[in-house]
């Protein structure tokens, strides 16, 4: 992997941003209704301003638990 993926070098450059909207386009066209991830490392923020929404009690689930305390299933409906 190149340099310009690897954070910190790739944070604020709009990366995640670009590749949700990708993703939600290729949903859209493929009729997925719900895009979902599992938040890990403090990306919380990032995933719900990507329009991502926590599933309530979703955590600590034993599913998410080697992903950490942290750790979130989100879901974000595809329109």
């Amino acid at each position: 992997m190149t340099s310009q993926f690897c954070l910190p070098e790739a944070r604020s450059r709009g990366y995640a941003t670009s590749l949700v909207g990708a993703i939600t386009e290729l949903a859209r066209k493929e009729s997925v209704s719900t895009l979902a991830l599992v938040s890990v490392y403090g990306t919380l923020t990032l995933w719900t301003r990507l329009g991502f929404s926590v599933v309530a009690g979703s955590a600590p689930d034993k599913t998410l638990r080697p992903y950490g305390p942290a750790a979130n299933y989100m879901t974000k409906a595809v329109a």
